[in-house]
């Protein structure tokens, strides 16, 4: 006797692949014979999936056209099937997949939408504001290491994305920008129920990466002092830790622990 397991790996092997070997177990009904009431089931997970991508990417719907849209989501569903237990996350490889086909500017615009769905969708978080930096001395400063908010990403998409971004998302045409092919660093956050972003410098970019690994301001410091010159590397790093308190990035200050001195040489 065929264990409900087993029936239910052959549908879903029917589902996605075809596999005929469920069609003799299931009976005629309503008029309808086996294939018939199988295909209604086979139908039905496309156009869920289907539907989630559109949910998921209304942007790139809308840039791409609707037939277009849709045949591409076939094509990524039969690429991609779902591997997770929610829905939602059914549109995290779509960007690699449109890349992979040779479609920059659309995997770009997919990435964006993406980002700014997990942004929203993340953890709640309570950021700490500019008067975090009081209960510091002047000498902790050096050690300080900043925790950023959880709900934070950096994404580096096209300028173009952004574009046809806003302009499916207004219904208003952006003007072009000099930037309008370059590939910019955005980040992108939430405060409250509100999802926002802004482009980042290149200095920005390398300071927020190495904050986000544990580096001390100190060592902030050090790096930009390569990218800005030492003499103004210490003010750019002070001013880059005002703008991620001011627009509420920023989870936790806190010191890191002097490591213990090594034992006297003779």
């Amino acid at each position: 006797m065929t264990s409900l397991r087993e029936l239910q790996l052959a549908m879903q092997e029917h589902v996605l692949h075809g596999d005929p070997a469920i069609v003799a177990g299931v009976r005629q009904s309503c008029g309808l014979d086996a294939p018939g009431r199988l295909v209604i089931y086979a139908n039905a997970y496309t156009l869920r999936l289907s539907a989630a991508l559109r949910e998921s990417f209304p942007a790139l719907e809308q840039t791409m056209g609707p037939a277009p849209f849709a045949a591409m989501a076939h094509a990524y569903i039969a690429a991609q099937p779902s591997r997770h237990a929610s829905i939602r996350w059914f549109g995290g490889q779509l960007a690699d997949h449109l890349q992979a086909h040779g479609s920059d500017v659309l995997a770009d615009i997919a990435r964006w939408e993406w980002t700014l769905g997990t942004v929203f969708d993340g953890p709640d978080a309570e950021p700490v504001g500019l008067d975090a930096v009081a209960s510091f001395a002047a000498g902790d400063w050096p050690c300080l290491q900043i925790a950023f908010c959880r709900n934070l990403q950096r994404v580096a998409v096209r300028a173009e994305a952004v574009q046809a971004w806003r302009t499916a998302t207004s219904g208003t045409k952006n003007s072009p920008t000099d930037t309008r092919n370059a590939t910019l660093e955005w980040l992108v956050w939430r405060r409250d129920l509100a999802t926002t972003f802004r482009s980042m410098l290149p200095d920005e970019s390398w300071a927020f990466d190495a904050a986000s690994s544990g580096a001390t301001f100190a060592e902030l410091c050090e790096g930009l002092a390569t990218r800005v010159g030492e003499e103004s590397a210490p003010a750019r790093a002070a001013s880059l830790l005002k703008q991620w308190l001011t627009d509420g990035c920023v989870a936790a200050l806190t010191c890191a622990p002097t490591p213990p001195a090594g034992p006297l040489a003779d």
